[in-house]
């Protein structure tokens, strides 16, 4: 931009041409006013002129001012726009410039700071503005940073400084540059700062010193030092290590003549002859070793010299660099181990121990002992073969071939280890081998030393097994000839309690129980001596004078004269193996609750009496005892009350006949007594069973105490008699098992002899069982409805009863198979099939209009209740043809509920619940109890048809069933009375309140098709 005058200047101009303006101007003016008064004439021409003057020169002066303004302004305005374009560049620097840049009052609050301040600290301009370095800083810091800055405007000047500063990026240090800022009057009014972070760069600086201290420490201790060689000048520079290893000062002349004598006579022509080939031929590197004499003391040293060979522009080498390290001790090492190794070659080769050296998988060296242990003739002969694993055999290649592998790539340094190896004949050999890794030439190889360890094994493994035989657990006595106890084993004092110390020195007979005689002990050493061995069993006597069983074997030892010279004896307890023998042997034989022979011991009795009858032809007898009412006794008071039973029946049994008898438990509450030798004629026989058999009977019908109770039990007894023959022992038990079951249909607690005609019986019953069991399978039965009435002669219902169509006997009543069934347990698949069937027909009548009102009732055995799925069969059955529940009526006995209260109430219950009603079949006729009775959950009583037979002639029978319906009536209960034959019977149960009835006076038993059409007449 063009330069103006300077601005006092043109001000003193202007102020010249306005003063001239106004003077001329005022002039006029006043001498116009002046004039005027006086009435003096003033020429208009001259006032025109001063006048026109004044005002041109005012113009002009105006004119110029006005052009003067204008250029104001616009310089102004430039100024202006220079200062913004300044202020906006000098902000954009600021606040993007990687270093942190700020500014601080002479208070040390910030006024102002770029981006980066704001990264390093975290916070927002706002949040640091106006704050001083103690509220943005560790307390430590900001006393540093403050300190700084008191020193910048303290003494006004410039200030370069590393502070250290908490940033977002961690602890960083910073070169910090700090000045002063000035107000108009040239006053520190605060400071600036601009910092960097050098925290990167101070770091690598100390680690390089460190590095160049560890590099140099490094060398102090490994006696390397490093040199420059000037070949041009022909002078060297060295490190202090150098000076101190040849034994020379500063002050020595570093030439390359002075450093050649250093180098001792004998190595000095060798070493210029190797370094001018190297320089003249060019060789880059340099290495040799070679000797020195020491300048200080003349001392000599080995060193090992490198060096590198650098080249100028002309191509020619200009110096070498490199390192001279002090080797004396280690060639000295090198020499000890020279002689060491001559030492050690003269020795391996003299050794009997095999040596061997392997590398890439050859030998490389063996020793002669080594060769021999192979059958070689020489160390050449079996390196020539060359091939460690053919000396291996097949099975143990893997291990050695590993072993080898894992020390020669360095896996494991040592190994131990035994194989089969082969000799060069074949012949297998056991070789130990220890080995380690090392190195061979400078190559990794296995260093070996090997054992013929064959003859050692074999011996190892004899004594090894000789020391666990004789810490068995079995007792170990050694013997002198003269049987004195040399040696014993911890087994035989844990066996007999005599220490080692009591044993030494004695006999074994201080082991005689006395239980064997001098006879005993003399066939034992005869056999002895006649077989150097003697086994068996017998009793001796502990230290504490108890006995025991003892196995004992002993055995002579002779030797190579066949003179015996010791004796080796085995001995066991074996008290506690023939208590366990005898033991089972008792359980296999006898019953564990009554202690008496039971079923095995007794067919081996009966088959001794059968032989004993045969050969003396005497009569034997067998009686089969079964008693009445155990089972009873053993549901209601409990299984302990029951077992208690069976012991004292079975005491007062042993005491009631002779010792040549035999009481046997058969099972269960069955017994079975032997009675031998009872005569040869068969009448006399005969009494005398029944004699014995009666008084059996008899005493144990009298009474039982157990567990505070008074029981009774009678017994029902089947005899048989017998002599031996042809007769077999299950003959002899059949007959007299049907001789007992005769007993007990003749009313219990009697005694019956066995017929012939009971055979027949059994075979026919047999014979019934098989057919009544295809039958089932077949479905051979029907249905019989007989019908219910109630007091005004409606058909309420009908009883279910089965018939048998029987394949060739025609159609059998119930009384004909029903018990054969019920003993047989054929009756549980009967009465299934019963049940199902009648719930078939009660859905079947619950179609129509006119039998949707029958009730269907159904008799229910002993064993059918009891089975456990006896509520989930019966519900099933239901379920499966829709029949209704509450039409179904099942009719149990009296006897259903005794066997098992608990459980007949549970299952009552469960299908009172689901609308199933109950009758108590046969009222009166067995134990009634009214104490369950009241209990039951039962709808309906039923008048058995024995009271029902004398009505209304006999007293006793209408009485008991007046009783009956009056109970009934009381307990809200339903009654029926069944048999009804005749008018009479029928009004007599009317008269006195019965509910129903039913009867061949009413209605026979009636197959489907006639009792619907009777129901259809009512």
């Amino acid at each position: 931009m063009r330069k103006r005058f300077c601005s006092p200047f043109r001000c003193a101009i202007a102020l010249v041409f306005v003063s001239l303006c106004l003077i001329l101007f005022f002039n006029a003016i006043v001498d116009f006013f002046i004039c005027l008064p006086r009435g003096q004439e003033l020429e208009v021409s001259k006032f025109a002129e001063f006048l026109l003057l004044g005002l041109i020169l005012l113009f002009f002066l105006l004119s110029i001012m006005m052009i003067r303004l204008g250029y104001s302004i616009n310089e102004i305005k430039s100024k202006e726009i220079m200062n913004n374009y300044a202020n906006q560049l000098a902000f954009e620097l600021i606040n993007n410039s990687p270093d942190a840049i700020f500014t601080k009052d002479k208070s040390g609050r910030y006024t102002l700071v770029n981006k980066e301040v704001e990264y390093l600290t975290g916070k927002s301009a706002c949040q640091i503005l106006g704050h001083k370095d103690i509220s943005l800083f560790p307390m430590e810091q900001a006393l540093n940073l403050m300190e700084n800055d008191c020193k910048v405007i303290d003494g006004n000047t410039i200030l370069h400084v590393e502070e250290q500063v908490s940033t977002t990026d961690g602890n960083l240090l910073f070169l910090v540059t700090k000045g002063p800022l000035h107000d108009s009057d040239g006053k520190v009014n605060g400071i600036f700062g601009i910092a960097r972070d050098v925290t990167d760069h101070v770091n690598e600086r100390e680690r390089l010193v460190e590095t160049l201290n560890d590099l140099k420490t490094s060398q102090e201790i490994s006696g390397l030092g490093n040199y420059v060689l000037d070949i041009e000048n022909e002078t060297w520079w060295c490190t202090e290590i150098i000076d101190t290893l040849f034994g020379i000062d500063i002050n020595y002349p570093h030439t390359t003549k002075s450093w050649f004598d250093l180098v001792d006579l004998r190595d000095r022509e060798k070493i210029s002859a190797y370094f001018s080939e190297h320089v003249v031929n060019q060789k880059q590197n340099f290495n040799c070793e070679y000797r020195i004499i020491r300048h200080n003391d003349n001392m000599l040293r080995w060193v090992h010299g490198t060096g590198r060979l650098e080249f100028g522009d002309s191509g020619q080498p200009t110096k070498m660099r490199g390192t001279i390290q002090d080797i004396t001790i280690r060639v000295a090492a090198e020499e000890i181990l020279r002689e060491s190794e001559e030492r050690f070659r003269a020795l391996v080769e003299q050794t009997m121990v095999g040596i061997y050296i392997i590398q890439d998988d050859v030998f490389r060296y063996v020793n002669h002992a080594f060769a021999d242990m192979f059958g070689f003739v020489s160390a050449s002969e079996l390196i020539a073969d060359n091939n460690p694993l053919n000396m291996v055999c097949e099975i143990d290649r893997p291990l050695v071939r590993d072993q080898l592998q894992r020390r020669l790539a360095g896996e494991i340094k040592h190994a131990h280890y035994a194989f089969t190896a082969l000799r060069k004949n074949g012949d297998s050999i056991l070789v130990e081998v220890f080995g380690q890794a090392f190195i061979y030439q400078g190559r990794p190889a296995v260093l070996g030393l090997a054992l013929d360890v064959t003859s050692n094994k074999k011996a190892e493994d004899e004594l090894r097994i000789a020391a666990i035989a004789f810490e068995a657990q079995d007792g170990i006595i050694v013997m002198d000839d003269n049987v004195v106890i040399q040696r014993v084993n911890k087994a035989f004092t844990r066996i007999t309690g005599y220490s080692e110390q009591d044993a030494l020195g004695k006999t074994l007979q201080q082991l005689q129980s006395g239980l064997q005689d001098g006879t005993f002990y003399g066939d034992l050493w005869s056999t002895l001596t006649q077989n150097n061995y003697w086994y068996g069993e017998l009793c001796n006597k502990r230290k504490d004078g108890s006995f025991y069983i003892e196995r004992l074997a002993i055995s002579a030892v002779k030797d190579a004269n066949d003179t015996i010279t010791h004796y080796i004896g085995s001995l066991s307890d074996v008290t506690k193996e023939r208590e366990a023998e005898n033991h089972a042997q008792h359980l296999a034989n006898f019953d564990p609750l009554t202690d008496l022979p039971n079923r095995r011991l007794l067919c081996d009795r009966l088959e001794q009496a059968l032989s004993c009858s045969a050969r003396c032809q005497t009569y034997c007898g067998l009686l089969f005892i079964d008693l009445d009412n155990f089972k009873h006794i053993n549901d209601t008071i409990g299984h302990r009350a029951g077992d208690e039973l069976l012991k004292q029946a079975s005491v007062r049994m042993r005491h009631m006949v002779r010792d040549v008898d035999t009481v046997a438990r058969f099972g269960g509450d069955e017994f079975v007594v032997v009675l031998e030798e009872l005569g040869s004629d068969l009448t006399t026989a005969a009494l005398r069973a029944g004699q014995i058999g009666e008084s059996l009977r008899t005493n144990l019908a009298t009474q039982y105490f157990i567990d505070g109770h008074a029981l009774y039990c009678t017994a029902s007894v089947g005899i048989t008699l017998f002599i031996g023959g042809d007769i077999s022992i299950e003959s002899i038990l059949m007959h007299a098992d049907l001789a007992m079951y005769h007993a007990k249909e003749d009313g219990r607690n009697a005694l019956r002899f066995f017929e012939v005609a009971m055979q027949t019986e059994l075979t026919l019953r047999t014979i019934l069982e098989t057919e009544l069991r295809i039958g089932i399978e077949k479905c051979e039965f029907v249905l019989f409805y007989q019908p219910q009435f109630n007091r005004e002669n409606q058909l309420i219902g009908a009883e279910a009863l089965v018939r048998w169509q029987h394949p060739t006997r025609g159609l059998l009543a119930p009384a004909d198979f029903i018990k054969v069934a019920e003993e047989t347990g054929l009756i549980v698949p009967l009465g299934q099939w019963i049940l199902k069937s009648a719930c078939k027909q009660l859905a079947l009548w619950q179609e129509g209009l006119e039998s949707n009102h029958l009730v269907l009732a159904v008799n229910v055995s002993a064993r059918q209740f009891a089975q456990k799925d006896f509520v989930e069969t019966t519900l099933k059955a239901l379920e499966l043809v829709k029949a209704p529940p509450e039409k179904l009526k099942l009719e149990i006995t009296e006897s259903i509920v005794l066997d098992d209260i608990s459980d007949a109430f549970m299952k009552m219950g469960s299908l009172k619940n689901a609308g199933i009603t109950f009758s108590l079949d046969d009222f009166g006729t067995g134990s009634s109890s009214l104490s369950y009775l009241t209990r039951l959950p039962l709808d309906q009583l039923k008048i058995d048809k024995s009271f029902v037979d004398g009505l209304p002639e006999r007293k006793q029978d209408a009485l008991v069933a007046q009783t009956i319906i009056n109970m009934a009536k009381g307990l809200d209960l339903h009654v029926v009375a069944e048999g009804v034959e005749n008018t009479e019977q029928l009004t007599f149960l009317i008269h006195h309140g019965c509910d129903a009835f039913q009867g061949y006076h009413l209605g026979r038993p009636m197959p489907i098709a006639l009792f619907t059409t009777v129901l259809s007449v009512y």
